[in-house]
């Protein structure tokens, strides 16, 4: 075994015989998102900000207080001869009471997905996501690790056959380049494996910290249901809520403009204060709309709803299309994986086993055996890769169910 081999095996087993940590799993990478990723405390203050401005929406306006002198004499004290009238002053909108400035009407059901109890949803696919990708990466330097001892023994045993006269001299050369290419391959996915854990430890919100390994093997989750059954409940999807809540903001603008356009009504009621004595006054006031009817506003707002709408509608559209994609990817990746799992990897296996014990007692050529080297591990590395497909998959279609 070359040197470049052997220390790539001690890396490799200090990063399995014995880490520091125990190699993390799929929950504790969520639980570690749910505590450090910054945008779940930003989440938690607009979900904070949207309740405060429901509860600020629809209240009354807030009242003033006037005080005036009327008739007040030019000479002498003003204050003592003329009439002082103090009292509130109460606006009275005459369109109803201003609702909801902003999304508001739409945060009720965005609640429960912010919820401390789990992630929003566009997080947990992040990371399902990226440690999809990091378990793959896994799986496949293991692979690789074991590629490289197969194509170590392989050159071994060309070596002794060659000693013994049985194979000519270039068998040997064609194994060392076998084990060439397996000690490449492996430096590279030594590689991919540190990136891959760089990338999950960003998704988890600490990217100084990669964890040491993951946990994760070579099963598949099923679809999550039918297709019809996702369809179906495609409208209650977070990110279909949030377009709907933005077509929403811009209609509940267009109410206000509407309403804005009505003046409201202010009441005046005062005290009278005079050297004759004192009285009660009463008064209202209303603007009149001579100079601007707000007609402006109201198109602008109402052209603004209507393209949130439209925008809403195409947007349903690209989720629509997401979700099937998904799914047949997931479907498609799933069975793949069964089949490879069950059949394909276990023969392959089988046949490279034989091949090499054939090899070794100088019943066949080099060529058999590499012809079986080669189908185990491309079966071995398309059986992963359909799992990291399928993990890739569902973590798409967690946003859209």
């Amino acid at each position: 075994m070359s040197k470049l081999l052997l220390t790539l095996a001690a890396v490799l087993a200090l990063g399995t015989a014995a880490p520091a940590q125990p190699p993390l799993t799929l929950e504790d990478a969520l639980a570690s998102a749910r505590a450090a990723r910054p945008e779940l405390a930003a989440a938690d203050a607009r979900l904070r900000a949207a309740r405060a401005a429901t509860e600020q929406a629809g209240a009354w306006p807030n009242p003033a207080g006037f005080l005036r002198l009327e008739d007040a004499p030019r000479e002498g004290d003003a204050w003592l001869g003329a009439e002082r009238i103090v009292g509130p002053s109460q606006p009275l909108p005459l369109g109803g009471r201003p609702g909801p400035p902003s999304r508001a009407a739409a945060t009720p059901p965005e609640t429960p997905r912010h919820e401390p109890a789990a992630p929003p949803p566009d997080v947990e696919s992040e990371v399902r996501a990226a440690f999809a990708a990091a378990v793959h990466a896994r799986e496949a330097l293991l692979l690789r690790r074991e590629a490289a001892d197969i194509a170590s023994r392989l050159l071994d045993m060309t070596a002794h056959r060659l000693e013994q006269g049985d194979v000519p001299v270039s068998d040997r050369r064609r194994a060392r380049a076998e084990l060439g290419v397996a000690e490449a391959a492996l430096a590279a996915a030594v590689a991919t494996d540190e990136a891959a854990r760089a990338a999950l430890a960003g998704a988890m919100g600490d990217p100084s910290r990669p964890p040491a390994a993951v946990s994760g093997g070579e099963s598949v989750a099923p679809p999550p249901g039918g297709l019809d059954d996702l369809l179906a409940g495609l409208d209650e999807a977070p990110l279909a809520l949030a377009a709907r809540s933005r077509a929403a903001e811009s209609e509940a603008l267009a109410s206000a403009a509407s309403r804005a356009r009505i003046p409201d009504l202010d009441l005046e009621a005062g005290l009278r204060e005079s050297p004759a004595g004192s009285s009660f006054d009463l008064g209202f006031r209303i603007s009149l709309p001579l100079f601007d009817r707000g007609g402006a506003g109201i198109s602008a707002a109402r052209a603004e709803a209507e393209a949130a709408a439209a925008v809403a509608r195409a947007d349903r559209g690209r989720l629509e299309a997401r979700l099937r994609a998904a799914h047949a990817t997931l479907v498609a990746a799933a069975r793949g994986a069964g089949i490879y799992g069950e059949i394909v990897v276990p023969e392959t296996r089988a046949a490279l086993a034989s091949a090499e014990a054939a090899y070794a007692a100088g019943e066949t050529g080099l060529t058999e055996m590499l012809l079986a080297r080669r189908d185990w591990l491309e079966a071995r590395l398309a059986h992963i890769g359909l799992v990291r497909d399928a993990g890739l998959a569902g973590a798409e279609l967690l946003p859209l169910i």
